[in-house]
């Protein structure tokens, strides 16, 4: 599912995460990018394959090359704060 329906129209995460068609579990992921795949699954609770895909698509959709390139993206679109 989509962030489609923010309830906060003024929220800036939903915001970009509506414009790159971010799930709101691939916007846990980003939340998360400091880990290791292993580390990320266990506090999300799934697979680090499953992390794996959710990395991959979060690139497809913003054209960021690695999960050090998708945290740089995220910085610089105010998803994430250092």
């Amino acid at each position: 599912m989509v962030l489609d329906q923010c309830l906060n129209p003024q929220c800036a995460v939903c915001r970009i995460a509506h414009r790159y068609q971010l799930t709101p579990r691939e916007v846990q992921v980003i939340a998360l990018l400091g880990l290791t795949n292993k580390a990320m699954a266990r506090a999300l609770g799934c697979s680090a394959k499953t992390v794996a895909k959710h990395v991959e698509h979060i690139s497809r959709k913003t054209g960021a090359e690695s999960k050090l390139a998708i945290g740089i993206w995220a910085i610089s679109k105010g998803l994430v704060r250092m």
